[in-house]
């Protein structure tokens, strides 16, 4: 049997994804109904839909298809095109950049579905097809004007493929910040290509996006009108999150920047390519049951001021824990030699640089001015320990500057980042036994 094991376990070390594919899943528990959106069956749909495009985004349009080749369920589905761009270019950090194409489904207003209190929902999935030789990012945002908060997620669709993406809502969060969603987002990247011949997109030599096809099927809500409790049940006194069931994941929201909800009026005005979902996937749980995933998805995206978005402090993204914090005595992190520690899988093809850090109820976000960084033009930083991670392997990472906190009131968030500056193409992370490690002097 113990060679069995360890036969597995060399095999998905040679492979990787591509040997161990993904199973993860948000799953659907007792209690949970769900609540149709749009089918897109008729132009009823399309009309709530709103195009909106930003500096060098692409133009684009919408109509209903009957061809049952792009069909996932019902008599029709959305059809969206968006044409070709030419693509600014940049000397400095970034070798391209242009916004993808953004549509906005928008619920006031909206005769079909009355959605605008969002506290009871779980999840918002749409199916998205892609329609070209290419792969397509397609991601979704729930964002809200009046507090400035949002979720975010996103999936890579291969060509000729249907994926479903389901952006998730934190519980602790919804009912708080999600009671009056005016619309949901959703937007489309691509990489771009190089004109090799002259034409009326762009001259020869200039980078360009091709104009493409998606279609879109099967707009629901995932409903869930229980009331949120923080039953956790513990292993032992040191366990804060173990993933070993589907229930941790509803400790957990993914965020942008470093976890400010008031830096969305500036920059948050489409999907980021960020998502988080529970894995199940013995190559990535760390000899467990389950494991949280976190993927970055590549996004083109341009802002209006350059060199403050090429410091990774505007390109932070990951996932905080929240709601089961008030459940664990962050004491020993001041009063004995304790750390809090998390089991680490980089998925990327190279090392990458990862942020993990936490806040405290008395301060609300924590900032200390580093130097030592080699991104810094003066700002003030989020309170992390900052790792190198090798690429392909688990490491355990701590966070050990609670001198610098105030816990009198206990922790606020956990949060793990990492910079998107470096990410062109889509990976991930996997989370795992997220505990409190107290050393022996």
């Amino acid at each position: 049997m113990r060679k069995t094991i360890v036969f597995l376990t060399a095999l998905c070390l040679l492979f990787g994804t591509a040997a161990c594919a993904d199973n993860g899943s948000d799953g659907t528990e007792a209690g949970e109904y769900t609540l149709k959106m749009a089918d897109f069956d008729d132009y009823d749909d399309i009309y709530n839909m709103l195009m909106q495009y930003y500096n060098t985004s692409t133009l684009g349009r919408w109509e209903i298809n009957k061809d049952e080749k792009y069909i996932r369920e019902g008599t029709g589905s959305a059809k969206w095109v968006t044409d070709a761009v030419v693509a600014e270019s940049w000397t400095q950090t970034r070798m391209d950049c242009a916004q993808p194409m953004v549509t906005h489904y928008y619920l006031s207003n909206n005769y079909n579905v009355d959605l605008v209190d969002m506290s009871s929902v779980k999840c918002i999935s749409v199916d998205c097809y892609n329609a070209n030789d290419f792969d397509i990012t397609f991601a979704g945002c729930i964002f809200t004007n009046e507090n400035l908060s949002f979720a975010d997620a996103s999936v890579t669709v291969k060509p000729g493929t249907w994926e479903t993406l389901k952006i998730r809502l934190n519980p602790f969060l919804a009912d708080t910040y999600f009671t009056s969603v005016k619309n949901v987002v959703l937007s489309v990247d691509y990489a771009h290509r190089v004109m090799t011949e002259k034409s009326y997109v762009a001259d020869v030599g200039q980078l360009y996006f091709p104009q493409s096809t998606v279609y879109l099927d099967n707009m629901y809500a995932v409903i869930d009108e229980r009331e949120t409790k923080v039953d956790k049940k513990f292993a032992d006194e040191n366990e804060i999150l173990y993933f070993d069931d589907i229930s941790d994941m509803k400790y957990a929201d993914v965020f942008l920047n470093y976890g400010e909800r008031d830096w969305s009026e500036m920059y948050q005005l489409f999907p980021q390519g960020v998502a988080v979902r529970y894995n199940t996937n013995p190559c990535f749980t760390n000899g467990k049951s389950g494991s949280l995933e976190l993927r970055l998805d590549p996004f083109h995206t341009r802002t209006r001021q350059w060199l403050t978005n090429a410091t990774y402090r505007y390109e932070l993204a990951g996932v905080e824990f929240l709601g089961v914090v008030d459940k664990v005595n962050f004491l020993p992190l001041q009063t004995d030699n304790a750390k809090v520690a998390i089991d680490v899988y980089n998925d990327f093809d190279f090392d990458k640089e990862v942020f993990f850090g936490m806040d405290d109820n008395v301060h609300g976000f924590n900032y200390v001015t580093e130097t030592e960084y080699p991104y810094e033009i003066g700002n003030s930083y989020p309170l992390y320990n900052m790792y190198k991670l090798k690429a392909k392997q688990w490491t355990t990472i701590y966070f050990d500057r609670a001198d610098e906190l105030d816990l009198s009131k206990g922790v606020a968030r956990i949060k793990f980042a990492s910079s998107k500056l470096d990410v062109n193409k889509s990976g991930c992370f996997y989370l795992n036994n997220l505990r409190l490690v107290k050393e022996e002097r």
